[in-house]
């Protein structure tokens, strides 16, 4: 079986179990700015969050200015910055 149809194999079945209660626009409570690498997986569930609850900024690049972050934060109720 080929990696893309492992993957509509899997979202066949994840979508059986769909919770239409989900389907809300995220509410973020926190903004993590982070790597890009996409080996760095589960972030929320490291810190014991739900995945609607994070605005995950992935940055290509070692530099990101207060004006960056805060541009994209703002829609968070409480913004925090974890790097």
């Amino acid at each position: 079986m080929s990696i893309i149809d492992e993957a509509l194999s899997t979202n066949a079945t994840i979508a059986q179990d769909y919770d239409s209660s989900r389907g809300k626009p995220p509410a973020p409570k926190i903004a993590i700015v982070t790597c890009a690498d996409p080996r760095l997986t589960s972030i929320e569930r490291m810190l014991g969050l739900a995945e609607g609850d994070v605005d995950m900024i992935r940055n290509f690049g070692t530099v990101i200015d207060d004006d960056a972050v805060w541009s994209r934060c703002s829609r968070t109720r409480r913004p925090s910055l974890v790097t």
